[in-house]
Formats: C-alpha cells, sequence, structure tokens
C-alpha cells in the first residue's frame, strides 16, 4: 500500500496478490486512520517523509501494520515526474513497495524525545527571528527622524529608546519595546529548558559544550538531530548523515 500524504487529505493505493489496484482519499486524521486500518489484515505501507508523517506512521505501526518511511529525494521516479498528482505519487508507492521494496531509501522515525528537543531549538530560533525582525524594523521606522541607533546598542536597545527618542516618537514605538523585552524572557526561558535538559537526555553530549562557541542550544540541536548514534556504524557516518559529504560521481 502506497500512501501519499498531504495537510488535509490522505489518497491511498493498495495492490493485492492477483495485482488489482484500489485506492481512494480519506481525510488525515486520527479517527479516520483507526476506522480504516485497525484490526484489519497486516499490510506493507509505504509513505515518504514530511512534515506530518511521524504521527501518522507512529499509528499504523501501532496497529501492526509493517511501515516503510522512505527519502523522498531518492524517489526521482515522483520528484522527477513530468506528470504528478496524489494518486500517481501512491500508485508509484504502492509499485514499489510490492516490487522493489530493498530499492527504497528507508529513513527512521525521531523518538518522541528528540523531536521535543527539536521543537524546544526551532521555537528559541523563531523567537530569536522574531526579536530581530522588531529591532530592525524599528532602526529602519527611526531613520526619517534622523535617530541612528548603533550596533552595540542591540543588548540594550529598549532602554536606548527610552533615553534618546523625543516623547512622541517613542509613543509610535515604545509598544514594540514591550514585545522586545517578552521576546527576552522567553528566550532566557528556553536558554534554560535547553540547559535543564541536555544531560537528562544525553549525559555525554554536555561535554560538547566544553568546544569554544558550542553551548547547550547547539548541543541539544545536534542531539537531537543525530538521535541514536548506536544506529551509524562509525563516527564519520554522521557526517555523510548531516550532508557534511561530497557528492560521487565514478560512473565510466
Amino acid at each position: 500500500m502506497g500512501i501519499d500524504i498531504s495537510d488535509k487529505y490522505l489518497q491511498v493505493c493498495m495492490i493485492d496478490a492477483d495485482d488489482v489496484v484500489t485506492g481512494g482519499r480519506m481525510v488525515s486524521s486520527e479517527a479516520k486512520l483507526r476506522e480504516q486500518f485497525e484490526g484489519t489484515h497486516s499490510y506493507r505501507i509505504i509513505v515518504e517523509m514530511g512534515s506530518s508523517t511521524r504521527w501518522i506512521a507512529e499509528l499504523l505501526k501501532s496497529f501492526g501494520h509493517e511501515v516503510l518511511v522512505v527519502d523522498p529525494r531518492r524517489i526521482r521516479l515522483i520528484s522527477g515526474s513530468l506528470y504528478k498528482d496524489d494518486k500517481v505519487d501512491a500508485l508509484t508507492l504502492a509499485l514499489l513497495g510490492a516490487e522493489a521494496p530493498r530499492l527504497l531509501k528507508t529513513v527512521p522515525l525521531r523518538d518522541l524525545e528528540h523531536q521535543k528537543a527539536l521543537t524546544l531549538v526551532r521555537a528559541r530560533a523563531c523567537a530569536v527571528m522574531g526579536r530581530t525582525r522588531v529591532v530592525n524594523s524599528v532602526r529602519g521606522m527611526l531613520k526619517p527622524y534622523g535617530y541612528r541607533i548603533p550596533k552595540s546598542a542591540t543588548s540594550t536597545f529598549v532602554s536606548h529608546l527610552s533615553q534618546t527618542l523625543a516623547p512622541e516618537i517613542l509613543e509610535l514605538v515604545g509598544p514594540l519595546a514591550a514585545l522586545l523585552d517578552a521576546f527576552d524572557v522567553q528566550i532566557a526561558h528556553y536558554d534554560k529548558e535547553a540547559k535543564r535538559l541536555l544531560p537528562r537526555l544525553a549525559p555525554e553530549a554536555v561535554h560538547l559544550c566544553e568546544i569554544p562557541g558550542v553551548g547547550p542550544i547547539t548541543a541539544l540541536y545536534f542531539v537531537a538531530v543525530v538521535g541514536d548514534p548506536a544506529r551509524f556504524a562509525k563516527a564519520r557516518d554522521i557526517g555523510s548523515y548531516l550532508g557534511l559529504c561530497r557528492r560521487r560521481d565514478d560512473s565510466g
């Protein structure tokens, strides 16, 4: 069975032992998945890795199905096709699962604890990005009035505004300063959580913080992305997993 996953719907294509192809579209929800797949015969289900794949694959596995999560970059039959739609993609996945499953490049699902750590790091990055955007926007708004806030004032941006701007201008941009304070509070919260979580999730990774420039956030992100290090035969394989390797073209 091949399932093409989108935000709202799942396109399902099933090939039985007699090569009869059936399928259809269903709503992407836990209730619908339980209705269709819980308590049925065990299927080999092929899905591409994506933002919604994790919870769907975990749920299908809990029903007793064999779920193969494949790397979409390694399926040129889909990504390089001149005729693409959900039905065709689901059929292609089903055909590959039935005829050549060993040719599929499967990828492991990140466990829940590492997924939560990754979410923490990304949430902090979102807060930092929001703070930076507000600071840059305020700098641009003040230039027509002749105010040029030095870059060295970034760490004390709010206090610098209150000490420098005329009252009528401060009244206009002052509410944005409250947003900066809120961002600072949340960023500090994420930093504290990362420092607390790292030794609990991966005690050996604490030593990464001894490297100059590497703190709990960077170490936690590395731990969350790598996952279980025991699945790598050699330490140098992690570089390839992260994309730090050269392309090889020795054919002919």
